[in-house]
């Protein structure tokens, strides 16, 4: 979400004292935080030896890019996602943010801009076609 608004942003989370999450909350800037000596700090004021993992993130996915390959049977002589009709973007990658909007780690109205995102990329895309030499 940060990508499409072209911002930076800082995820934030409440806690109960068994550590399971109660809260979250995306906090974004216009500016870069800067880091400290090339890291980013966290700081945590629990003792974290008795962390564990409570849910499989392997949904997780939110940009996936998809790399051309080489086909005989296409002008270009790639075969490619952009030039599919079902690739909502028309770009080299995929967008899915399911997965974080089922834990509700981006709200009802960032969830909704990346559909407005890709058809903007896709109607773009589509204007510009004609322009490739």
């Amino acid at each position: 979400m940060a990508e499409t608004f072209e911002v930076f942003c800082r995820y934030e989370y409440e806690h109960d004292k068994n550590y399971h999450i109660t809260g979250r909350k995306i906090v974004f800037y216009n500016n870069f935080i800067y880091e400290n000596e090339g890291y980013i700090d966290f700081t945590y004021p629990f003792s974290t030896s008795e962390i564990t993992r409570e849910m499989d993130s392997t949904d997780l996915v939110t940009k996936m890019f998809v790399k051309a390959v080489e086909d005989d049977t296409t002008a270009s002589g790639l075969l490619t996602i952009i030039n599919t009709e079902a690739n909502n973007s028309g770009e080299d990658y995929l967008l899915n943010f399911e997965y974080l909007h089922s834990i509700k780690a981006i709200s009802e109205e960032q969830y909704a801009e990346v559909s407005k995102y890709e058809a903007r990329m896709k109607q773009l895309n589509q204007e510009l076609a004609p322009l490739e030499s």
